[in-house]
């Protein structure tokens, strides 16, 4: 059922009944919007819920989502030497075929041999906890139609910055020095500032 957001998230939904709610870009709603929304399926058998976003920021509530989940990843398995491992940078290889500019491709990281990206399946890298959520990574290194010579391009551009390629090309959380600052970093400089001030039995002035 297709619910209009802007006439009110706690008017529209408490009238809703809802057997299947997707959330599109959750870092993006409030952080209370899968408790208001969610009411709406609070009578139905099924309460199937699928939330889909990019973690842009350590700690926010998306990102915490996905460290509380399984965590599956793409794992690769190479069809020369048998390596298996999760999809990321390290598959981006220079062929070093070209003198004057490098030659980018997919590859076994343990034998250097061509990657197909299709030879995988997904695995959990998180198992050892109860998980709240079953989650999947999805970026950009997964899809058939971006070549490694495409993303390396973005990486190296200048309209890219570091935080925008992790965000959008690599689809992980980014916590460099230009990113905004955060309620969680200003508590944990509060929580060291808590135990770290000096005492004003010590002469000092607590402020």
């Amino acid at each position: 059922r297709d619910v209009a957001p802007s006439r009110g998230l706690g008017d529209v939904y408490k009238r809703q009944s809802l057997d299947f709610i997707v959330y599109d870009e959750r870092q993006d709603h409030p952080d209370d919007v899968e408790t208001v929304v969610g009411e709406g399926a609070s009578h139905s058998e099924y309460k199937q819920t699928i939330t889909l976003g990019t973690p842009k920021l350590p700690g926010i509530q998306f990102d915490q989502q996905w460290v509380s989940s399984d965590q599956h990843y793409w794992h690769v398995k190479c069809e020369h030497c048998g390596y298996t491992a999760p999809l990321t940078m390290d598959n981006i290889l220079d062929s070093g075929q070209f003198n004057n500019e490098p030659d980018w491709y997919y590859g076994c990281p343990h034998c250097g041999k061509p990657l197909n990206r299709n030879n995988g399946m997904w695995l959990p890298v998180n198992p050892q906890r109860k998980p709240e959520f079953r989650g999947y990574h999805i970026n950009q290194l997964m899809v058939c139609w971006l070549t490694a010579d495409e993303i390396m391009r973005k990486k190296n551009s200048t309209s890219y910055s570091r935080r925008r390629f992790y965000n959008e090309v690599l689809g992980e959380s980014y916590g460099g020095d230009d990113i905004p600052i955060t309620v969680a970093m200003m508590e944990e400089c509060g929580n060291c500032l808590l135990y770290t001030s000096p005492s004003p039995r010590d002469g000092a002035t607590s402020r």
